[in-house]
């Protein structure tokens, strides 16, 4: 379990979100939804321990984050950027192996039997196999998003992080890749993203985190978190909801 108690988070010593304490729990896929710049993204970097909080303490397993050292905790998080990085002359299939590093003891220089395996299952996988020899950088910016998804799955940890990973795929990719992730979150991994589609967060989380006016405005399952006034708080327009049995429709704008 990962937990947040009391976390102050932002960049220098400006805060963003204050007064946060959470739990994410093995098996979970947790929305976070809210406004460019209200902290979607700092969050998901400071439980990945890119960023340590300003106050309080996050726990990974019992333990503080900041006592973890890098390559434990390479065990057990992994993070895709929500920017896609530039890599040199790397191949696909290269990329991806480098999910596997964390799993070696670092004088093991080649690849096991075993890590091939699992490269070539997070390949199929994200449907990368018939580009697993072509160069990172000649792929399209969605192609790539796969690719680092990809290698995310071949690092095989328990907690899974994810800023916008569907922002750059078509709406085929972007519902198998939410597909892929609601799997993984069955199958026990915790997985935490961000999210600017609310109609998407609704179908596939079991939790949504709306951010805003620098904390936590609500923490609750889709149908209790995405109320008209918390996103109105959230967004800074009305919203107007309407239910359909499990559907929830939202419509932002003037409602009148």
């Amino acid at each position: 379990m990962m937990q947040l108690q009391a976390a102050v988070i932002g960049h220098g010593r400006q805060a963003v979100l204050s007064d946060l304490t959470l739990s994410f729990h093995p098996g979970e896929f947790v929305a976070i939804v809210g406004a460019n710049g209200a902290g979607k993204t700092t969050l998901l970097r400071t439980l990945a321990g890119f960023l340590s909080p300003l106050a309080g303490e996050i726990l990974l397993d019992g333990s503080p984050l900041r006592d973890i050292s890098v390559r434990s905790r390479a065990r057990k998080l992994a993070y895709v950027e929500g920017e896609t990085p530039v890599f040199g002359s790397i191949t696909v299939h290269d990329l991806v192996a480098q999910g596997r590093l964390p799993s070696r003891a670092w004088w093991e220089w080649s690849l096991r039997a075993d890590d091939e395996r699992v490269i070539e299952a997070a390949l199929a996988t994200c449907n990368l196999q018939a580009l697993a020899g072509r160069e990172f950088a000649l792929l399209s910016s969605g192609e790539r998003q796969r690719v680092l998804l990809a290698a995310a799955f071949a690092q095989a940890t328990p907690y899974l992080l994810l800023d916008e990973p569907t922002s750059r795929l078509d709406v085929r990719y972007a519902l198998e890749v939410l597909e892929l992730l609601r799997q993984t979150a069955d199958q026990g991994t915790t997985v935490i993203t961000s999210m600017h589609d609310l109609d998407r967060a609704i179908l596939f989380a079991d939790r949504i985190l709306v951010v805003g006016e620098h904390g936590l405005l609500v923490d609750a399952p889709p149908r209790q978190a995405l109320s008209a006034d918390v996103l109105e708080r959230a967004y800074g327009v009305p919203f107007a909801i309407r239910y359909e049995g499990d559907r929830i429709w939202l419509a932002p704008g003037d409602t009148r």
